[in-house]
Parts: structure tokens; sequence; C-alpha cells
């Protein structure tokens, strides 16, 4: 659903409201046309949301986010999908009210002549230009709220679960991230999840790997300085640079981001493996008797791959290559129990209704349960992730209560 324009000015780019326009001439440069990986294509098939039919399809007049073949499975499905459509609603009009406040007081410091808020030459009285771009929560309550309201918008578009509706939630999320580059209301958390649901895994590992090595001594008050300009990164480097960092002050959705994206290259391995034991048949080892690294050009069309890293370079495609990435996984978990012992099992419980964003302290409940709406659709799209986080959440409970048998004996003896 797209915002509405209230100060209309021309934007190349799409009719969006004027605050954004320098965000869209921004986000006009090149960016990564991935399509969805195979393992999301049916989660996020352009289809009918009663009956998953294909072919000419028309959305719900009132969200736009939700595609029907015919006006009959509209009707059938409107018991369950008006509430959802109701919510979104509600958070669109609330993006108006502030978004009409908003340029009521850029045009009233425009005309006090507060510097501030100057227009550029040629651009419309009231035009918030590029000092505060980038940093909208520096400048009082009116702009935060405008951002705040946006950020549940984005809740509630991405909550829809359709193709549709994670494209507009990835727009206005990076959206967001241009308006306020500190991110106050915390839109990043939202960014790699839905990078990874439209199979955009290089700019994700792109990104996350942004925020763990430059963010922390990133001055965010200084917009001219590059953001956000970490570009084909090695995803199958080692992890080191993360367990050295401070990775207790990271974001808890920066660390859950790469151990999924991870793990989407070890499930990709496995299939891998899987398949060149049955086209060279295995030893008396159980091993391949094939270890020659050459991909197999075939693999990728026989394979459902989960990540689109493997997906479109051909020289990933056999399990030697992606092999260590399978040693990354495990301390990636531990990191995340460690920093937040609530998120895994909320996780598996599948809490995902979505709030509004209040105050929270790093490893509290309340984060773990954020994070988790945010992870929760990228989460049920990859394969086997349920299954791998109960198994290593077990062995963290096994290997606690071993630690405790150790303790009891120690003490008798």
């Amino acid at each position: 659903m797209r915002l509405p324009t209230t100060c209309k000015i021309d934007c190349s780019h799409c009719d969006a409201d004027p605050v954004v326009v320098q965000a869209h001439r921004v986000q006009q440069q090149p960016r990564d046309t991935h399509p969805p990986t195979v393992a999301a294509a049916h989660y996020l098939a352009l289809c009918c949301d009663h009956c998953q039919a294909k072919g000419t399809l028309s959305f719900c007049s009132r969200c736009k986010l939700v595609r029907y073949c015919t006006k009959e499975h509209q009707i059938a499905a409107w018991p369950e999908h008006k509430v959802d459509c109701k919510q979104l609603k509600e958070a669109y009009d609330e993006v108006l009210e502030w978004q009409k406040v908003l340029m009521t007081w850029a045009l009233n410091l425009a005309i006090l002549d507060e510097p501030v808020l100057r227009p550029r030459c040629g651009a419309p009285i009231g035009h918030p230009d590029e000092t505060i771009l980038g940093k909208f929560s520096k400048f009082g309550i009116v702009p935060c709220k405008y951002l705040e309201a946006r950020r549940y918008f984005l809740f509630r578009t991405a909550h829809f679960g359709t193709r549709d509706s994670v494209e507009q939630a990835y727009d206005q999320a990076m959206d967001l991230l241009l308006l306020d580059q500190a991110d106050k209301y915390k839109a990043r958390y939202s960014v790699p999840f839905l990078m990874l649901l439209l199979g955009k895994d290089q700019t994700c590992y792109d990104f996350l790997k942004w925020y763990i090595t430059v963010a922390p001594t990133h001055d965010f008050s200084n917009t001219s300085l590059p953001f956000l300009d970490i570009q084909n990164s090695n995803t199958l480097e080692s992890i080191d640079y993360i367990l050295r960092s401070r990775w207790r002050d990271l974001d808890l959705s920066v660390l859950v981001a790469m151990y999924l994206l991870k793990f989407r290259l070890v499930v990709d391995c496995g299939r891998m493996s899987n398949l060149e034991r049955q086209k060279h048949g295995k030893g008396s080892s159980g091993s391949a008797t094939n270890t020659n690294e050459n991909p197999d050009p075939d693999n990728a069309k026989q394979l459902r791959l989960t990540s689109s890293i493997v997906a479109t370079n051909p020289l990933l495609q056999n399990s030697k290559t992606l092999k260590p990435v399978c040693y990354h996984c495990g301390p990636l978990f531990n990191l995340i129990h460690e920093r937040n012992k609530y998120f895994f099992p909320l996780l598996l419980e599948h809490v995902g209704d979505m709030l509004k964003q209040e105050p929270f302290e790093a490893g509290s409940e309340k984060e773990a349960f954020y994070v988790v709406m945010d992870a929760l659709y990228a989460f049920s799209v990859t394969d086997w992730a349920f299954d791998a986080v109960k198994e290593q959440l077990q062995e963290q409970e096994d290997s606690d209560d071993g630690e405790d048998d150790w303790e009891t004996t120690d003490e008798e003896d």
C-alpha cells in the first residue's frame, strides 16, 4: 500500500510523499533482483489466498496485499482476513494523520526561516531537505511520531506474509533507514528477514556485516558518511570477526539473521552432499567416492535450493566448498542463546502477533518477542530450521543439566 501525497513534488521513482523523495533518489541505485528462493516460492507465490490457485488474480480492494481468483473466494476468506485488513487500515490512517502534522510542522519552520529546514532552491516551501533526511529522530516529537507510525505500519504490512506484502514491507523498511539512519524505531530488525524471504541472501549478509563491523563505531549524526556500503562480502568466510566483536552489544536480530542465513547454506550443503552420493555411489567409508570440487551444472536444476547465494553461483554448488559453513551455526546458536535465553523458546512457540514497540532491555523477554515477530516467517520457509533449533536447544539443556550434576557430585565428594 503506497503512502499518499500531501504536498506533491515530482519523483521519478514513484508518487511518494515528499518526505521520502530524496530517499527514493538514493534508492534508485542498482539493487539485486534475485527472485524468492525456491524453498520460499510456495510461501511467496502470487496465488489466491483462499485456494492457492494461480492465474488471473484480483487484489483485496482494501489492503491491496492479498489476491483472490474469484469474488466468491474473497467473500469466503473475508471473515478470517478482515481482522488483519482492519488493523492495517488503522495503522495506515495513523500514518496519514502524522504525515499531515509533519508537513505542517515543516511548513511552519520554513516560514520562520529555521536553518534546520530551510528549503533548497526551487523546492516547495515545507519540504524537509537534506539537513533532516537521515536523522529524523533528532528533531523532536513530530518526526518521531511519524517514524513510529510508519514502523507500526511496516509491522502490519509484513504480517500478511504474501509476496506483495513482503516486497512492500522491505521498501518501507529501507525508506525508514534512509529517513533515520540511527533507526530509533528499529526498522533494521525487520530488514534482514525480509531480504531472506525475497531471496536477497547476499545483500542480507552485506547488511549484517555492516552492522557488526561498522555500526558500533559509526557516527549516525553525520549523514555524509557512507551508509550500508559493504557489498559482495564472502558469505563463506569465518565467523571469527563476530566472535571477537562485542557481540553482547549487537542487536539480537543481527545474530539471529546471521544464524538463519548460515543455516540456509548448511541446508544446501546437505542437499549437495546427498545428490553427489546418489550420482557417484558410496565408498566403503560411507562417503562419496567423488571429491572433485568442480561444480555439476545439473545440481541446481535437480535440487530445491534454499539460499540464493548457492542457487545463483555454480562455483558453490558442491558440498566440499560449502562444508566450512557447517561449523558456523553451532557457535552462533550459543551466542544467541547466551545473548537472550528467551528467543529460541518463544520462536518454537510461534509467537508472532504484531504490537507497537515499547522500550526494552537487552536480554529481556520483550526483546526476544519483538525479534520473533520479525524472524518467524523467514524461519517458517526455511526447511528444517525449527527442527534444528529444537535439537540444538535440547543439546543446550542437556549440557546445562550435565554441568549441574557434575557440580552436585563434586559437593558430595
